[in-house]
This record gives C-alpha cells, structure tokens and sequence, in this order.
C-alpha cells in the first residue's frame, strides 16, 4: 500500500508520520489489514527524515503541493490513501488570506484533480476544524448544527469539505474529513497560529519559562492531544462509507478546559519539575477567535464509529511529558 501525507513535517503530520510507522500498515474499510509498503512525505520546508522499518520504502520530499511539478512526482504511480494536512493555518490567513486561498483553496482543488489520473479512488482524508463553526452557537456543537465560520481558515475548510463530498459522488476520491479541535501541545510553530497560544500554556511552564495567557481564565477551549489525533485519522481512514451518511465530514468529540484548569493540571502534574508561571493578559483578538469557536464539540456518528474525546486533561500533559517534554 502506498501512502502520501501532506504537511508531513507539520505538528499534526510528524506526529501521523510516528502513527502509521509504528502501526505498519492500515485496516481497510472492508476489515481485511494492508501493510504499509511506501509511504510519501512532502512538506513545503525541510523536515527531517523518520526512520522506516524493514519492507517500507520511505519517499521525502521537500516542495509546495501548489507546485505541478511536485504533484507529477508524487503522482507519477498509484496512491492509495492520501491523508491531506498541508494548509495556511488561521492566523496567517487572516493577515494573508490571497496567500492561504492559493494553498487551502486552490491547491486543494489542484491535488483532487490529480487524483483523477490514478487507477482507482484513493481513500482521501483531510484534516479539517473546528474553525468550521462560528458566531452564535449552541453550548453543543454536532455534526448537524450549520457551519458559519468567522476566519478565512475556517471558511477555506468549509469549502475543503463540499469539495470532497462532491469529489467523492463523482468517484474521484473515497473522501473522509475530521474535524479537529484545539490540538495540544505543539511547539512554537514557523507560522503564527491562535492553537500555539493555547499550547503555551501547557508547554512554557513545564520547560521553566514564564509565559502570558491571552485568555480569560474560564474561556471555554475543546482540545485533543496529537497522539490521539494521529489515532483518530487512522480510524477515520478505516472507516466504510456507511458510517459517514449524507457527508463525509464529522467532528472529532473534544475534551472541554480551561486555562484556568490547564493550568492547574500542570501545576499539579509538574510540581517537581521547576515550573515557570502563567500570567494572564488579555488579547482582544485571540480572545475573539476562541470565543468564536464552540464550547463543546460532539459527533454521534464518530462515536458510533469508536471515535471519542480524551476522558480528563491531565492525559494530555501526561502524554505530552512521555513524548519528551
């Protein structure tokens, strides 16, 4: 089984990279087990390379998906999944939002059409957000509650997702979207983003620095940790077209915090660790983008799928220090 993964040096990808490495292969909707034979990276900036096991050819390459000449390459045999993390995320977007068309709205729809030239739809699985979702919200987000998004990201991702119900109608594509949470706990990112704020809060303390918190302490947040992410998108990909219904996007259900819960936890968890201090400093406009988002965030088809939020936000910091904090 060949596999391409955008976005491959991202937090997210890296970490899906790790995933499927480690898993050596994919269920396939039918239940039958492939084994991973080569797996594609490619990331617009150098990432470094994992290592793969014996019987898995590992293919890196650094370009932008924009770029007809990388998708030739990648395209030039069979792909059978295609996990699409590649994306301008909300922040820059807002500040450069021709830039992030280009990438989240016209890249895309160049990398469907290159799935036009393969011997059979190739299961598609796109990271989607729930910056999908915006303005004047219920206390409980499900997949049936109309997406109104109030950035560009999150309108970019909208469309993302009509794009790959049609795609999929068509046969082009075996499309699956997720619709992801806050995603904790990334490292400082190489493009400016409204999750990296939220993950300073975690990250900061526990490596004894001082940090600011540009939220208020109660802000209702709806978060997952990478690790279960990265799971989380294996399923998805796993999953028979029955357990999607009209459309091929659902929520990823969340674990709803706080800062001032996240702090706590850290505190708790970290107390022999030297840990800096979290002030709080209002950011209007970080504020505003979470305030924007919903408060808590559920899927009864992902749930019926096996698809669940992490049970307390401790586990988070946990898994977090495991992998190397």
């Amino acid at each position: 089984m060949r596999i391409l993964v955008t976005g491959a040096g991202g937090f997210i990808g890296s970490n899906l990279v790790g995933a499927l490495l480690e898993a050596g292969g994919l269920e396939q909707p039918d239940g039958r087990w492939e084994p991973l034979t080569e797996l594609v990276l490619v990331d617009w900036t150098a990432f470094a390379e994992p290592d793969a096991p014996a019987g898995v050819t590992l293919v890196t390459r650094q370009g932008d998906i924009c770029d007809p000449a990388v998708r030739q390459a990648v395209f030039e045999r069979p792909v059978d999944v295609i996990f699409h993390l590649a994306a301008t995320l909300t922040a820059e977007a807002q500040a450069d939002p021709v830039k992030a068309t280009r990438v989240n709205v016209r890249g895309f729809l160049d990398l469907l059409d290159a799935c036009r030239s393969l011997h059979a739809p190739p299961r598609f699985v796109f990271a989607s957000s729930i910056a999908t979702y915006g303005g004047d919200l219920p206390e409980t987000v499900d997949d049936g509650v109309v997406q109104t998004p109030q950035t560009s990201y999150g309108a970019h991702k909208v469309i993302a997702e009509q794009l790959i119900n049609d795609y999929t109608r068509h046969g082009v594509i075996d499309g699956r979207a997720l619709r992801l949470p806050i995603v904790l706990v990334r490292e400082p990112g190489r493009a400016p983003s409204v999750s990296d704020q939220v993950a300073a809060i975690v990250r900061e303390p526990l490596a004894g620095r001082d940090t600011i918190c540009p939220f208020r302490a109660d802000t209702c947040l709806t978060v997952a940790s990478v690790q279960h992410v990265a799971h989380s998108l294996l399923k998805v990909a796993a999953l028979p077209a029955g357990a999607f219904g009209a459309t091929r996007a659902m929520n990823l259900p969340a674990l709803t915090t706080t800062p001032a819960k996240m702090i706590a936890a850290v505190n708790a968890i970290g107390k022999d660790r030297g840990l800096g201090t979290v002030s709080y400093e209002l950011d209007e406009a970080a504020q505003a983008v979470v305030d924007g988002w919903p408060r808590r965030f559920v899927s009864e088809r992902a749930t019926r799928a096996g698809l669940r939020s992490e049970d307390a936000f401790e586990s988070i910091v946990e898994a977090y220090i495991a992998a190397g904090a």
